[in-house]
Parts: C-alpha cells; structure tokens; sequence
C-alpha cells in the first residue's frame, strides 16, 4: 500500500520509527538536528535533505507526540547545522495543531523546552 508520497506502508513504517529514534536520541542530549544531518542517519529509506516525504514523515511523527502529550519532537530538527531559529515545516505543523506561534521563536524554543525535557529524564522510554 502506497500513501500520497508514494512510499510503500512497511517501507514508510521503518523510516518513521527509525528517524522517531533518531529525534529521541536527539532530545535526549538536549540538542538539535539539520534535516542534511537527520536524512544522513536514515536507512530504511533514502531521503534528500529537504525531501517533501521526510518533511510528511516529520509531520507524522511531530503529531503523534503531541497527541501523546510529549510536545512536538520534530522541533529538534533544523534547516541548517548550527541553526537556532525553527523551519518553515515546524511553525506550519504548531498552528495546524492549535500553538501559538505569533512569536515563532518563542513557540519552537518551548517545544523544544518541552521534548527535551520528556526525554531527558533517566529512563524514559516512552
């Protein structure tokens, strides 16, 4: 089964676990990452860094923590290395997702306040 990136479902599956790990280990240390650095690390799947399907699968991914009530983890992930200001990608996902993004810095720095956080206690797995 395809979805509308045209990425078979067990394929897109993978990739979005293995980049979801990704991002926790990320958090975990209280960092960030460029989507060249992220799409670098993936293996299931072979993206390019700014690939509409990596940016999808973050969305996916973003989303689902919310729900979870663990903020949006996709928040670690930035255009460049070294970057301190969010991606187009996040500040879209925050207002579909009802954040307050007037002040996108101060949305993003929170989110990112959030998933670091969560992750960064010892022992968590979930």
């Amino acid at each position: 089964m395809f979805n509308q990136h045209g990425s078979a479902g067990p394929l897109w599956d993978a990739a979005k676990a293995e980049v979801r790990a990704v991002l926790i280990d990320v958090a975990r240390k209280k960092e960030r990452i460029s989507y060249s650095e992220l799409a670098a690390k993936v293996k299931s799947m072979n993206f390019e860094p700014l690939d509409k399907r990596l940016v999808h699968l973050l969305g996916q991914i973003g989303r689902d923590e919310a729900k979870a009530g663990r903020g949006l983890l996709s928040a670690v992930v930035v255009d460049q290395p070294g970057d301190t200001r969010p991606g187009q990608g996040f500040v879209d996902l925050a207002k579909s997702l009802g954040r307050d993004t007037a002040d996108e810095a101060g949305c993003w720095m929170k989110e990112c306040d959030t998933v670091h956080a969560h992750w960064s206690k010892p022992g968590q797995t979930r």
